[in-house]
């Protein structure tokens, strides 16, 4: 039994000539009547030799007729409304006509897409809020930052060491509250920089120095481009959204695996696997993270090629990248290495270095291929040797040597390694193919 009344029907009429209208389409006039649980129907005879079709969907009301008024609701679908409620049982329950289901399924249609744009703008405005309240925070993290900083400059570096081990770590679990885990790792770097050698208060000073340039540069990020801004929250800790950028248009190549290093921080798994593009020459940083006893998302193995896309991290330096579909190509051969662009000698490998930190001074690791450079024993020291007969110090991380040592033969070969700076950390020596000489 309907729960609409008569008045209520007749309070939907656009205007009283409806309304009289509607009352000479008795049921005389009406044919094909039915119902659903949700929606009416009916054809009326007009002046024509086609009836119109009229139809109501009762979760709205919403009307649809053939006929060409353009009063909403017309005279037949107020007729058949009324109809309806006066004597329902003049409409039996059947199976819907085409002409029905098709309205019903374009309104559900156009219902589920409103309500998914209204689902989208909500969390839009609640991802906004969080992001808000984010800044907010990390904001309060630099000012506190930026205290600590002046203060441990007033007092001098040559106290930082005679400090409490809790000194640092507070510091470090302040920012991580404060939702900015990147500075809280670069802070959790220092001990290691104090134990670096006799100038220490060098490499210290650096990194606090670094410190007081992220707090500058991001209370006047609004003014920054927005790659360098990109590179500058990367820092902090913001992260991408990966899904978001595996929509973008990528870069595709096979793609060459000739280095991977897996470290531990924390609870967390973190592999970086780099890769060159043998036709584009690009390298490329695959960055993943996984907990104890899961697996990598992606089957990234030193010595196999990859036919794929990558889109990179917007950055002044692109290095970063996130695949999208990936194809296992085999192993790399000799002829893949012909193809790349080798570093010829150390000063090559910092000219490189020095641009990629030109354009972006937050840059940590930066990859190199560098030919015919040989492992030596130097003041008791490994080093490495190129053909002009320079060196570059070895990561004291680095515990390898040996290795390296055994699988050149203590000549000239052909590397992939990280430099950060300071020190080269070899990743990968390349014989037939390439080697891995860490963990992955």
């Amino acid at each position: 039994m309907s729960s609409w009344t008569l008045a209520q029907v007749e309070a939907l009429s656009p205007d009283s000539a409806s309304l009289k209208a509607s009352a000479k389409l008795t049921a005389a006039k009406w044919s094909n009547l039915g119902q659903v649980e949700t929606a009416l129907w009916g054809e009326c005879q007009g002046s024509g030799k086609t009836p119109y079709l009229t139809r109501i969907d009762l979760t709205g009301p919403a009307f649809k007729c053939s006929c060409p008024s353009r009063k909403f609701p017309c005279k037949h679908a107020l007729a058949l409304f009324k109809l309806w409620v006066q004597d329902s049982p003049r409409f039996k329950a059947s199976n819907p006509p085409a002409w029905l289901t098709e309205w019903l399924d374009s309104r559900a249609s156009r219902k589920e897409n409103t309500e998914k744009k209204a689902t989208a703008l909500v969390d839009e405005v609640a991802q906004a809020k969080r992001v808000a309240a984010r800044e907010e925070k990390v904001e309060a993290g630099l000012a506190e930052l930026e205290l600590w900083l002046h203060d441990l400059l007033r007092t001098g570096l040559m106290g930082l060491s005679s400090k409490p081990g809790r000194y640092l770590d507070d510091m470090a679990a302040r920012l991580v509250d404060a939702q900015a885990p990147g500075l809280a790792r670069l802070l959790k770097d220092l001990p290691a920089l104090m134990m670096s050698g006799t100038d220490w208060t060098q490499d210290v000073l650096a990194c606090l120095g670094n410190l007081q340039l992220i707090i500058s540069a991001y209370r006047r990020q609004e003014d920054l481009p927005e790659t360098v801004r990109a590179d500058l929250r990367r820092v902090l800790g913001w992260n991408d959204n990966q899904k978001e950028l595996q929509g973008n248009e990528g870069l595709a190549d096979s793609w060459l695996v000739l280095a991977q290093l897996s470290s531990q921080e924390d609870r967390l798994q973190v592999r970086r696997s780099w890769l060159w593009g043998k036709e584009t020459g690009k390298v490329a940083l695959i960055l993943e993270f996984s907990f104890a006893g899961q697996t990598f998302q992606y089957p990234l193995v030193v010595g196999q090629k990859f036919e794929m896309e990558l889109v990179y991290f917007p950055s002044q330096y692109p290095l970063r990248a996130v695949p999208k579909e990936l194809q296992m190509g085999g192993k790399i051969g000799f002829e893949e290495k012909r193809g790349l662009r080798l570093h010829p000698h150390f000063d090559a490998c910092l000219a490189a270095y020095a641009e990629a930190l030109a354009a972006n001074c937050w840059l940590e690791q930066f990859p190199l291929a560098i030919t015919k450079v040989a492992p030596l024993m130097h003041d008791g020291r490994l080093v490495l040797v190129d053909e002009q007969n320079k060196t570059l110090p070895l990561s004291p991380v680095f515990t390898e040597g040996w290795r390296l040592m055994a699988l050149s033969g203590g000549e000239p070969c052909d590397l992939v390694a990280e430099w950060d700076g300071k020190t080269l950390l070899p990743l990968a020596i390349w014989q037939e193919q390439p080697v891995s000489l860490r963990g992955t």
